[in-house]
């Protein structure tokens, strides 16, 4: 058998080719950004804060609106009245008084001089003349005050003193008596915050005469002036505070 070398054919069938692709049709690549953000740096805490976001000074509250006081602080101002005296000279008389006064919530103390103005009264067959000035001393302490209105109530100690002028005509030797007054007693007043500094109040006062006189007529019998065992203050008082 003649050895021959044999060899295998291989035919390689070319693969199709299709119609080329449609550029329109064809997908289209997008590019890609290969750009990276830099690397954030040592001891870089990050974006700043706005200004908005920044924390500002702590900031004290205010202790109120303009004008408005402190319980915890001291006030001095003048304190002025107007009203009645009840059994000082006569029955009633008209009385004023002014002064200053020193407040340091809840308490508040007041020294203001009095004047009860000379009045005349027919007393038996004689024309009296009774006048009184001194002075008053006023220590209070605040009982009550309203809640959303500046009202308080207070209630006060007080002792007056005075001088008592006295003098009758017709008479034979007409002179000028004066005697000491002196009363102690206590009351109520109510007070309101009517605008800034100003206050307005109302007050009474009871008072019993410890130093009195009585006072007669030389050469008769009787008295023109047996004062009576109790006494009083009462009116309108006006306060100011100026520091």
């Amino acid at each position: 058998t003649p050895l021959g070398s044999a060899r295998t054919a291989t035919s390689v069938a070319p693969s199709p080719r299709g119609p080329p692709a449609d550029p329109a049709t064809a997908p289209a690549l997008a590019p890609t950004d290969t750009t990276r953000p830099p690397a954030p740096r040592a001891g870089d805490a990050g974006p700043r804060p706005r200004p908005a976001d920044r924390p500002g000074p702590a900031r004290r509250p205010r202790s109120g609106p303009r004008g408005q006081t402190r319980a915890s602080s001291t006030h001095v101002g003048e304190a002025a009245g107007l009203g009645v005296a009840l059994g000082m000279t006569f029955d009633v008389t008209p009385a004023g008084w002014f002064g200053a006064r020193v407040a340091h919530a809840p308490w508040r103390a007041e020294l203001v001089g009095l004047l009860v103005p000379r009045q005349q009264r027919a007393v038996e067959t004689v024309n009296l003349s009774l006048g009184l000035w001194g002075g008053r001393a006023r220590g209070c302490r605040r009982l009550w005050r309203a809640d959303g209105a500046p009202i308080d109530v207070d209630a006060c100690a007080e002792a007056a003193l005075g001088a008592l002028k006295a003098s009758a005509e017709p008479v034979d030797q007409q002179t000028t008596q004066v005697a000491t007054w002196l009363g102690l007693g206590g009351g109520l007043e109510l007070g309101a915050r009517i605008w800034g500094p100003l206050t307005l109040g109302v007050n009474a006062t009871a008072l019993g005469p410890v130093v009195d006189e009585r006072f007669r007529i030389r050469g008769q019998a009787g008295l023109v002036h047996d004062p009576p065992r109790i006494a009083g203050l009462a009116g309108l008082a006006l306060g100011v505070t100026v520091w």
